[in-house]
């Protein structure tokens, strides 16, 4: 958790009044960071969210997604708040303050000797990806990948990827690096000396994302409380 955010959000009173309900979508796969256990965001930036959110004066509801359904419910009107890594690609909604970030590698195993030292080197390889990868990385980067490589796919399960890697049926991983690491933990899918991380693509920040302009100005106000 980073300790000087979770101080200052700690040190602003609550709101006054009646509190705003807040339907809020978890994109799936973002496990350590943020998830949800009996519809409660657990993780250091689930908790973090959480807090701002009650001492900005909402009444949470949580709801866990994939991430593509969680921007169609969000411009259906079906929720009225997200995470999101591109508020670019939701020109109907509003970026908050709140963020965090993402440091996505390519994972490879050691014993494959594969070594990345910039996006050229991906020609020819067989690679797997996070869902929606290809408009959350650096648009070069991906496009390059996309267009050198042997294969390119894209899956949304964290350990189906682990599992295609560890086999040896594709040759790199594109993940979040403490995302890859808590799934290969929980599924038992072998040690973390195993692998390699080639971290060539600058950190992703995640927002959280209002549909209500007004909604995101209140949350926004609240951080701005002495």
């Amino acid at each position: 958790m980073k300790p000087v955010i979770f101080a200052l959000i700690l040190c602003l009173p609550f709101a006054v009044g009646a509190q705003v309900p807040l339907r809020v979508g978890i994109p799936t796969g973002q496990d350590p960071h943020i998830y949800l256990v009996a519809n409660q965001p657990q993780g250091d930036e689930g908790l973090l969210l959480n807090m701002a959110l009650l001492k900005a004066g909402f009444e949470p509801q949580y709801f866990h997604f994939p991430s593509l359904r969680v921007i169609e419910r969000l411009r259906n009107n079906q929720i009225d708040a997200t995470i999101n890594v591109k508020e670019e690609s939701l020109p109907f909604a509003f970026k908050s303050s709140f963020s965090y970030d993402f440091q996505n590698c390519a994972v490879t195993k050691i014993d494959r000797k594969i070594h990345l030292k910039k996006i050229e080197d991906f020609k020819d390889l067989d690679v797997v990806a996070f869902k929606n990868a290809k408009t959350s990385l650096e648009r070069d980067h991906i496009t390059e990948i996309m267009t050198t490589a042997k294969s390119y796919r894209e899956i949304q399960d964290v350990d189906t990827r682990i599992k295609l890697l560890k086999s040896g049926r594709v040759d790199i991983m594109l993940s979040e690096k403490l995302v890859f690491l808590h799934y290969l933990q929980k599924f038992t899918l072998g040690s973390p000396d195993e692998y390699r991380f080639d971290c060539l693509f600058s950190p992703n920040r995640y927002y959280l994302i209002f549909r209500d302009k007004d909604h995101r100005d209140l949350f926004d106000r609240a951080f701005k409380t002495k």
